[in-house]
């Protein structure tokens, strides 16, 4: 190289970028944990079922008695129990600020894909440089990242010719292998599934119209019954829960249980004060016409951060300002993050 490798301006925008994705992190977080849905359960069949207990275990509690038991042999009691199946509807509450997030993923994607941009340029400019300006009409104009799907030698060739003249060989292998089409043949994945791909693809969508987003419902975490002395005769147990993915409509069937007493419970009583609560999961996610319909946001667009830091990482490890390290927790609407530097 005839200059030094200057990365101050792709690093700044990496770093503008965290901050975007930062931002996004805290808003959505506030949104799924505030109270986003409500509840609502109703009866759809009641049935009663035998259960059977030990003859010696009933005797010892002096219940041989109290209760209608059916005799099965010599050793074994039946006694019928009441079983309630109920359906779980949840309605969400208020609506997702879609185009405020729209417009935050825009910027943090601008950031990062045009750091690849910016981090090819300063190759460049450290190889060959200084450009002329104005570099329109030059060679110089062509200069950038580029994204080849298609594993056809001529489509890298000309890309190459194009945007990448100004880079050693070995800088050269290091952007092929950044390729969506590089390595395919041993994947089963296909090129649209690569991350370089899909940040350009997210890049080029937010130039033209906002990223659309959805809130996708995600799973049912627990159940708990109350009042709390109920729940420890009681339980409740989903037989049916709805499938992880969007809503369709503002209220949505969730699941549906069966509430019967516990195994060896004998609670008999009525339950007209019990209630079910459900632990629900939401989480935002990437709707129609974007490259992966359905994804979560967030664990998205930390993946494809992390992709471009370790880029840098490995072409330059010893960088004077640190770069955000991300990691993801739980269903990808907490996010931690650690500085480093190699």
């Amino acid at each position: 190289m005839t200059r030094p490798l200057d990365l101050t301006a792709t690093v700044s925008k990496i770093n503008r970028a965290t901050e975007h994705l930062r931002t996004l992190c805290d808003e959505i977080c506030e949104y799924i944990e505030s109270s986003l849905y409500e509840i609502r359960t109703e009866s759809y069949r009641r049935t009663r079922e035998w259960r059977r207990y030990s003859l010696c275990e009933i005797q010892q509690l002096g219940l041989r008695h109290d209760f209608r038991f059916r005799q099965v042999d010599d050793d074994t009691l039946e006694l019928r129990h009441g079983v309630d199946y109920q359906r779980a509807f949840a309605t969400l509450k208020k609506p997702m600020p879609a185009h405020r997030w729209a417009i935050l993923i825009g910027d943090f994607v601008h950031n990062l894909r045009s750091s690849l941009d910016n981090l090819v340029w300063a190759i460049s400019d450290a190889n060959v440089g200084p450009p002329p300006y104005p570099v329109q009409g030059t060679k110089w104009r062509g200069i950038s990242c580029p994204v080849v799907t298609s594993p056809a030698p001529k489509d890298w060739s000309t890309a190459r010719t194009r945007a990448l003249w100004a880079l050693r060989p070995r800088q050269q292998a290091f952007i092929n292998k950044l390729q969506p089409f590089y390595g395919r043949k041993k994947s089963r994945k296909g090129p649209e599934r690569h991350w370089l791909y899909v940040l350009d693809e997210l890049w080029n969508a937010d130039k033209h119209r906002a990223i659309h987003l959805i809130t996708a419902y995600s799973g049912c975490l627990w159940t708990r019954i109350t009042p709390d002395e109920l729940s420890e005769a009681m339980e409740a147990k989903v037989i049916r829960a709805r499938p992880v993915g969007p809503f369709e409509h503002d209220t949505e069937e969730i699941a549906r249980y069966r509430i019967s007493p516990r195994q060896g419970s004998l609670y008999r009583g009525r339950h007209v004060n019990m209630q079910v609560h459900f632990g629900l999961s939401f989480e935002v996610a990437f709707g129609e016409r974007t490259p992966l319909c359905g994804a979560n946001v967030m664990r998205t667009l930390t993946d494809l951060s992390n992709c471009i830091v370790t880029i840098l990482l490995d072409l330059k490890p010893d960088l004077a300002e640190p770069l955000p390290v991300w990691s993801i927790n739980g269903t990808g609407a907490s996010l931690t993050y650690r500085a480093g530097t190699g």
